[in-house]
């Protein structure tokens, strides 16, 4: 037997627990949760006692959706890699020369328009993989903006 803390929601109040359980392996643990609780939605079981607050954090007692974790960064923060329209026109106006046919479209208009054509999870997902754990969300921006830079340079909108 092993020990491991299932993260589930309570489908009466939607409310986020863990549940502390002993399991032969990972699916075996589920199990183990649903015995203790007969009302749950389970979402994952990790190894080891997980600990709130110190080794496992929840964005509250249910859960939230993205759009207010970013409409509240005086609570959640800014995110230290996002691919916006701002960031898009930051790269348009750094590679302005090698922009292709703007068809008489500022660069913010344009970057509206090519925000929705590309990847935020691909992009993110690579920087991630890029930057080093530790390294300052400076270093998270730049790897960010290379990786919208590639991305433009793929559809053709700046040329290389």
């Amino acid at each position: 037997m092993q020990k491991y803390t299932v993260i589930a929601i309570v489908e009466t109040t939607g409310q986020i627990v863990s549940n502390h359980v002993l399991a032969d392996h990972p699916q075996n643990a589920f199990a183990s949760a649903a015995a203790m609780h007969d009302n749950l939605t389970l979402i994952v079981a990790l190894p080891g006692w997980q600990v709130e607050d110190k080794s496992v954090h929840f964005p509250g007692e249910s859960s939230v959706d993205s759009a207010t974790v970013l409409g509240q960064p005086e609570v959640f923060g800014e995110p230290p890699c996002k691919v916006t329209a701002g960031e898009v026109s930051a790269v348009l106006k750094a590679y302005s020369l090698r922009v292709c046919n703007t068809n008489g479209l500022s660069f913010d208009d344009m970057a509206k328009e090519l925000v929705q054509d590309l990847d935020p999870r691909e992009i993110i997902s690579a920087t991630y993989t890029d930057v080093p754990n530790g390294a300052s969300a400076e270093i998270c921006q730049q790897v960010t903006f290379d990786g919208i830079h590639a991305a433009l340079v793929a559809t053709g909108t700046i040329e290389f």
